[in-house]
């Protein structure tokens, strides 16, 4: 999925290797496919403007990390609502319907937008 935000974002892998795919917002709603895909390895810097379509995808085999700052305050609140703790986690965990029927249902709460990615490139 790819995640519109009403706030400005940063990330920094810590660990492992992702694939960030970003798409300008327009291109979704006119079927134009305007996306960049940038491998971003531990000590990469990534910026998100506000409104930016973007997705991150753990390509390594084992589970990564990934540092997130979020200007204003308050999507990690979306992220505590939403997600699961783990003290360690050693595969990735098993998403079902219940969990996206969730995820959706909170993102506007927190101004975010949840869009499907592409038929074609959703196996990223």
């Amino acid at each position: 999925m790819n995640m519109k935000a009403l706030c400005i974002q940063s990330q920094y892998p810590i660990s492992g290797d992702f694939l960030c795919t970003i798409r300008d917002f327009q291109c979704v709603r006119t079927n134009i496919h305007n996306e960049q895909i940038v491998l971003a390895t531990p000590g990469t810097f990534l910026h998100s403007p506000k409104g930016q379509l973007h997705r991150f995808t753990n390509i390594s085999l084992e589970p990564a990390k990934l540092l997130c700052w979020v200007t204003p305050a308050g999507l990690e609140k979306y992220f505590t609502e939403v997600g699961v703790p783990v003290s360690e986690r050693i595969s990735s965990p098993t998403v079902s319907p219940a969990d996206i029927k969730k995820v959706l249902a909170a993102a506007p709460r927190y101004g975010l937008e949840i869009i499907p990615p592409p038929a074609e490139s959703s196996q990223i």
